[in-house]
């Protein structure tokens, strides 16, 4: 290859090498030029800021073979790491990953992967336990009501006082008390004009601290069965926001976070809001605290006697009186506040946040992979419907083409038979015209062979009694006044394409529908997307099963438009309104009105003839029965 070194390469240093590079310090690119003496240059690199490389300046003695280097070339930008802001941002691949939601046990390291969005977990937290696993799909109706919950922030009756609670992080640890928290969801409002995606409609209720942070109502509860626990945690959410779910019959154990000693446990219960017909309103927290205050009084000085001016003096003249008094001070505490799953999920944790806020944000991603399950069901539910349906799609066009080969068969049978009949008369009626004419010059045969092909043709064009019934037609009985309807046509209908969306089955597709911000929505779902989320179902599928599955409603080879699979066209009658008739001019109403009067001025003198008439014949009647 040649003796060039590693700087500064000689004519010896190889044909085609470009010179050497490094990057400085400063980041910049430096370069280094090739020498006219090949091994004899440096094998020093110079320094970077150029100058002198010794005791003589560049291009001078000892410096032969080196040129000047340039300087600092270029700043290469670094890549920086993408901050994930939430789960709406994709990490590393086109697509959120999901995994099986069967798991109950989360390790550590399998909830830092289903959660991939969250930048920081508590330092001694171990594990998660997804108890909701054990919620039947469909029970929980979270995603078919709204139970909306008021906010009573303004007014006297907005606080509630209540006893002063030892924080969860400094009380005492023991090993016989939980910390539980109340999961306040208030389901998904209905869809309104904004058509805000399904993340953004469903409710999340929590407690704002003084400090910003985030937690569920509870507190500290004495270890026991769930029933005991839940007791405990109803009369505390009651004290600290006024809510009373002692008529909530359904509890669900939610979402279990466990940490190392001497940390105590943290679990969230679901209550079943929509069973509560009575309105639902939170209300701030606040504690009282009397406070010895000390208070200037002035002295009262009777007036009775007094003029102005000496009253002025008497009352310059007396000090005031200090008197110590009792105060409450009251200090909110928390305050309800409302927020969106989206709003959660796209919520940035930090690393010295309070370990409560934390655990609600880690209860909002169990409801979020909770409600992910249960909308799998239901896609899952829809693309068998919709597979079925194509498959009795085919199997009718299967039975219309065998009926239509059978058809077709069966007239094709009658047409040989039908010919096969006519043939053999043909040959019957030739056999006879060979006999009758044996021994017959063709002269003479001339005329009876005319005759015979007359008669051939005859039975070839002869139509039987079946192909005459299939000809006629049968003509209706005209009906008197048939011919005046048929002159006076109806007016032709108009209508229009009207679009009917299952609003339960879109938002199915709609919640895995995640794009750069929540109330963004590509409206299609990429199939490996649709893939990853069928083989996480509780459903043992195949790789050939979800093909099936996708293969039965894919619209395009990459992506599912869903919006167009769960709706339907149906054609409307447009409905127009009757036209008005025109009001008549008031010279023409006047002149219609005289008419009238005038008609009925004659029909008058009439009725009253007619009237008298009757009135004789009634007389003359009378006398001859008396007589």
């Amino acid at each position: 290859m040649g003796g060039g070194n590693r700087y500064g390469g000689g004519r010896g240093a190889g044909k085609g090498l470009p010179s050497a590079r490094f990057y400085g310090p400063q980041g910049g690119q430096q370069s280094y030029g090739r020498g006219k003496g090949g091994s004899k240059a440096s094998r020093t690199p110079p320094p970077v800021s150029g100058g002198r490389t010794g005791p003589y300046p560049q291009g001078g003695k000892g410096a032969k073979g080196l040129r000047k280097p340039p300087g600092p070339g270029p700043v290469v930008p670094q890549s920086q790491p993408k901050r994930n802001d939430g789960p709406i941002q994709h990490t590393g691949n086109k697509f959120q990953t999901e995994y099986p939601f069967s798991q109950v046990v989360r390790k550590l390291v399998e909830h830092r992967l289903r959660t991939p969005h969250r930048a920081q977990v508590h330092g001694q937290l171990t594990k998660v336990i997804a108890h909701w696993v054990s919620i039947p799909s469909g029970e929980a109706q979270l995603l078919r009501t709204n139970s909306e919950i008021t906010r009573k922030t303004k007014g006297e009756d907005s606080i509630k006082i209540q006893t002063k609670d030892t924080d969860a992080d400094t009380e005492p640890e023991t090993a016989n008390s939980v910390d539980a928290r109340v999961l306040l969801c208030g389901g998904v409002t209905p869809v309104d004009n904004t058509k805000k995606h399904i993340l953004s409609r469903v409710s999340l209720y929590a407690a704002k601290q003084p400090t910003g942070g985030l937690q569920g109502y509870g507190g500290i509860c004495t270890n026991g069965t769930d029933t005991e626990v839940i007791q405990q945690l109803v009369s505390k959410v009651k004290e600290q926001c006024g809510l009373d779910l002692s008529d909530v019959e359904t509890w669900y154990k939610f979402v279990e976070m466990e940490y190392t000693a001497p940390l105590r446990n943290t679990v969230f219960y679901l209550p079943a809001l929509w069973e509560l017909n009575s309105e639902l309103s939170l209300h701030s927290a606040a504690t009282e605290e009397e406070v010895q205050v000390e208070e200037t009084v002035e002295p009262e000085i009777p007036r009775e006697g007094m003029t102005d001016d000496e009253y002025a003096e008497a009352k310059a003249a007396m000090k005031p009186i200090k008197n110590m008094i009792t105060k409450i001070n009251k200090t909110v505490v928390s305050t309800p506040i409302t927020l969106s799953l989206s709003d959660c999920l796209n919520a940035e944790v930090r690393k010295h946040m309070p370990r409560q806020t934390l655990e609600f944000y880690t209860a909002a991603d169990s409801l979020d992979e909770f409600l992910k399950k249960e909308m799998c069901t239901s896609l899952v539910s829809t693309l068998k419907d919709k597979r079925t349906e194509k498959q009795e799609r085919e199997n009718k066009l299967k039975e219309q083409e065998a009926a239509r080969l059978e058809a077709k068969r069966k007239r094709e049978e009658q047409v040989a038979a039908k010919k096969k009949v006519k043939d053999d008369e043909i040959a019957a009626l030739r056999e006879k015209w060979e006999t009758e004419n044996q021994g017959l010059t063709d002269d003479e045969k001339k005329g009876s062979k005319e005759k015979l092909e007359l008669a051939e043709r005859e039975i070839l064009n002869r139509k039987d009694d079946d192909d005459e019934d299939a000809n006629q037609t049968e003509v209706a009985p005209s009906t008197p006044g048939a011919d005046k309807e048929s002159e006076e046509a109806p007016k032709k209908k108009k209508f229009r394409t009207v679009v009917d969306v299952d609003q339960k089955k879109y938002e199915a597709f709609e919640f895995f529908d995640r794009g750069s911000r929540p109330d963004i929505r590509t409206g299609t779902l990429p199939f490996l997307r649709l893939q990853n989320i069928l083989l996480c179902s509780d459903e043992d599928f195949s790789l050939d099963d979800v093909s099936s599955l996708m293969t039965a409603v894919g619209h395009s080879p990459h992506s599912l438009d869903y919006k167009s699979l769960v709706s339907t066209k149906r054609e409307e009658e447009i409905i127009e309104p009757p036209t008005p008739e025109p009001e008549p001019e008031p010279e023409q109403a006047a002149m219609d009105e005289d008419k009238v009067e005038q008609e009925a001025g004659e029909e008058a003198p009439a009725e009253e003839a007619e009237t008298g008439n009757n009135d004789v014949e009634i007389e003359e009647t009378d006398q001859v029965e008396a007589e």
